[in-house]
């Protein structure tokens, strides 16, 4: 697993392309404060092939979810937007630009530590 940081997040983004239209497939509870949150994105680096990606988001101290029966509808046409404030990472749904407007995602998560995978395609 790769360690998201303030260092990582512009490549990330570059590579996926800010995540824009993406496909949310899965959103899993590890335990109170961790989460699994897969996903399907378009790489550059592989000609805009489809990949799919595993979030861990670890030490969550504040959140949106969505139900997983949902999660097909969360609309991702606005990218995914990371950020770091502080010490804080913090994952939303759609376009923003600081923590408090990012609260208003379909989906968010604020965390003391993320990270990802690269993953086979999710059907």
């Amino acid at each position: 697993m790769s360690i998201v940081n303030k260092n990582t997040i512009e490549t990330l983004n570059n590579r996926f392309e800010s995540f824009i239209d993406s496909e949310i497939k899965e959103l899993n509870v590890i335990d109170p404060t961790s989460f699994k949150l897969t996903l399907n994105a378009q790489d550059k680096v592989k000609d805009f092939d489809w990949t799919g990606l595993e979030f861990n988001f670890n030490g969550v101290s504040d959140a949106h979810l969505v139900d997983s029966s949902k999660l097909n509808f969360v609309d991702t046409t606005d990218g995914i937007t990371i950020l770091q404030e502080d010490s804080k990472l913090i994952f939303g749904v759609g376009s923003y630009k600081n923590k408090s407007s990012i609260k208003n995602s379909q989906l968010f998560f604020e965390c003391a530590s993320l990270k990802y995978e690269e993953i086979s395609f999710i059907e």
